[in-house]
């Protein structure tokens, strides 16, 4: 009911009603994109008067193929919000970042370990790994 009132407001279709899947008209997909812009402005606002100033440094080894799919959109929802953090990013090879991990660095943690012992893959993700020294 409220879609059909906000088609109504907008004056033109924004879904196409089908008996088993809906999709987005052009219209539609405009919409959708001045709604997350929207939601974004709001999470961004909210954070100005709620949270905490965070400042310092975030250093990430991620390797290549990640970066792009996965670190981008977080990145680009992160830093708007947090100006005051410098982020230091090192994107090459998973050979290349294991050995930096001795460091101060977050490495890749695209690896576990499997039930028998092995490694196996998993969803993409972030390990921190502190200073060792």
């Amino acid at each position: 009911m409220q879609l059909k009132k906000l088609e109504s407001a907008l004056g033109c279709q924004l879904l196409i009603r089908g008996s088993r899947q809906h999709q987005l008209t052009p219209e539609g997909q405009r919409l959708l994109g001045h709604a997350r812009r929207m939601l974004d402005l709001h999470a961004e606002t909210l954070a100005a008067f709620h949270s905490r100033e965070l400042s310092g440094q975030i250093r990430l080894g991620v390797p290549d193929d990640y970066a792009a799919k996965y670190l981008t959109p977080a990145l680009k929802r992160f830093a708007p919000n947090h100006g005051a953090v410098e982020i230091e990013l090192s994107c090459e090879q998973s050979t290349a970042l294991i050995p930096r991990t001795c460091g101060s660095w977050a490495a890749p943690s695209a690896w576990g370990r499997s039930a028998h012992g092995g490694r196996r893959a998993q969803e993409p993700g972030i390990a921190e790994i502190g200073s060792r020294g």
